[in-house]
């Protein structure tokens, strides 16, 4: 009798980030092991690689949908099953900025191996309970977002115009952290343009000559731009990248006073966002007259959405805020704090609690390689050849078999764009991004604000209605197209594509 053939397992990228070891171990242990004390069920087969540091994510082809589903049957079964998650989020969210707060102001150089523990011990809890809501708000947009575009398409004639609609009825009524940024700079930019002395000197000196003269020879715009660093230099930092120095914003604000006619206008229609939202989603009711219950859902579309945009710009101000923690950790184990961010949670608080450490040996084969998958009852961390072997085995790795020369995926702002697609993969993709390009990516994130402003499209792997592309696209007023799944994969640097976000369709022209 012959031995039947094991099925093929098909895996599916789920997420792709710029990442080290510790933060990306947390991030798995949500999926597994806490998502089921939720929605009742978690996502068993969620594993990552992370390689060259960057951590990409994969799950058994189609158990992301049956999760969303899930979500989606408690959320209509449930009455308060939003509204609690909603509220519970702010309170969550508040906490965690108050541990990262508390460990950025605490003497760490003085503290006890104890009271550091505790410390990491904190953040720890605090970042398992804030990340669980970037899956439930993929799968709000998955299921009950889905369902107000399935309304909108039976009222509305034409799929544009319902489209249309969709997009301003999820926006959020609060603006994003990387556009009050954006605003700061454009702010400051017109109060120079308009003084001739320091507009000219802009032009003519360099970065650090600007930033002397300014302590010295303009104490208010000075003032405005220490004021604007200090709240908005995180924005950039998810984990392990970098913040941005003071330099940078110089240099942004050089940039937009070489035009001050486009600078009047992108001031105009950051500074009219809110109210233009608002005035159209108000026009948009009024002419559909919608029942109660899909008012509802538009308001829960907008605070899911807005929760969307907090949760990056929440994981960039504690990454930020927790920094000393790991740099004051890995002082103490006599390493570079690069090598201390391969450990997994468990082994930091063993080194600070007992002076534990594993061998460097095995942190190094980590860096090269490192394969997280589900265990019992705990994530198993595997490096090196071991995870290569396994990576190899279970076929996460698998090539697309044909080429494919369109992609479709959700709009998310409409428009149409041409131009080179560039793949952004991480923070430090961004030098490669020229203006009218398109950005194409495994998701967006605030760390790539600056490259975002320069495209003329946004197309990702990843994301719905109320994802961080979604939102930052109507902000900036670009085409965009998300969850083409594949496109980072599919499409090419330098390779020339339309983006026609009115249909959802990418193209490969050549």
């Amino acid at each position: 009798m012959k031995a039947k053939k094991s099925k093929k397992i098909i895996w599916e990228k789920q997420l792709a980030r710029f990442s080290t070891l510790f933060p990306w171990y947390l991030c798995n242990y949500n999926y597994v092991y806490r998502l089921p004390k939720i929605i009742g069920q978690g996502a068993s087969t969620y594993s990552s690689i992370l390689k060259d540091e960057v951590a990409t994510s994969y799950l058994v082809s189609g158990q992301f949908d049956q999760l969303a589903e899930i979500f989606g049957r408690r959320a209509k079964k449930d009455r308060i099953f939003l509204d609690r998650l909603a509220s519970n989020y702010f309170y969550i969210r508040n906490d965690f900025c108050k541990i990262a707060e508390l460990i950025s102001k605490t003497d760490l150089a003085g503290a006890s191996n104890k009271k550091s523990t505790r410390l990491l011990d904190y953040y720890c809890r605090a970042f398992l309970a804030h990340h669980p809501y970037a899956s439930l708000c993929r799968m709000f947009d998955l299921t009950l977002a889905a369902d107000l575009e399935k309304y909108l398409l039976e009222k509305i004639n034409g799929r544009g115009k319902a489209a249309a609609y969709l997009s301003i009825l999820v926006s959020p009524v609060r603006l994003s952290s990387e556009i009050k940024n954006e605003l700061g700079i454009l702010k400051i930019a017109k109060k120079i343009s308009k003084r001739k002395k320091i507009y000219d000197f802009f032009f003519k000196k360099d970065v650090e000559v600007i930033l002397a003269w300014l302590r010295e020879e303009d104490p208010d715009i000075n003032r405005e731009f220490n004021e604007l660093h200090k709240k908005f230099c995180w924005l950039p930092v998810f984990f392990d990248s970098p913040d941005w120095p003071k330099e940078f914003y110089i240099k942004e604000i050089k940039s937009w006073l070489k035009n001050k006619n486009e600078l009047n206008k992108k001031y105009r229609v950051l500074s009219n966002y809110l109210a233009d939202v608002k005035r159209q989603k108000k026009k948009i009711i009024k002419e559909l007259n919608p029942p109660a219950q899909i008012k509802k859902l538009i308001k829960y579309a907008e605070t899911f959405a807005f929760i969307k945009t907090e949760l990056g710009a929440v994981f960039s101000y504690t990454s930020f805020k927790a920094r000393p923690l790991f740099a004051e950790a890995a002082s103490r184990a006599g390493w570079p704090v690069r090598d201390f961010r391969y450990l997994t949670p468990l082994e930091a608080k063993k080194f600070l609690a007992k002076n534990i450490l594993p061998k460097r040996s095995l942190i190094k084969s980590r860096q090269s390689l490192s394969l997280i998958c589900p265990g019992k009852g705990e994530l198993i961390v595997l490096a090196g050849a071991e995870a290569e072997r396994v990576i190899k085995e279970k076929g996460f790795l698998a090539k697309l078999s044909k080429e494919i020369r369109e992609l479709k995926g959700q709009v998310a702002n409409l428009g149409k764009a041409r131009g080179r697609a560039k793949i952004i993969k991480s923070f430090k993709d961004i030098g490669k991004i020229k203006k009218g390009d398109i950005l194409v990516a495994p998701i967006t994130k605030p760390d790539l604000i600056t490259g975002l402003k320069k495209v003329a499209a946004i197309v990702t792997d990843e994301g719905g209605l109320t994802c961080h592309a979604a939102i930052i696209s109507r902000e900036l007023k670009i085409p965009c197209v998300v969850g083409a799944k594949i496109a980072t994969q599919v499409l090419r640097d330098g390779q020339l594509v339309e983006v026609d976000a009115n249909k959802g369709i990418v193209k490969v022209l050549k």
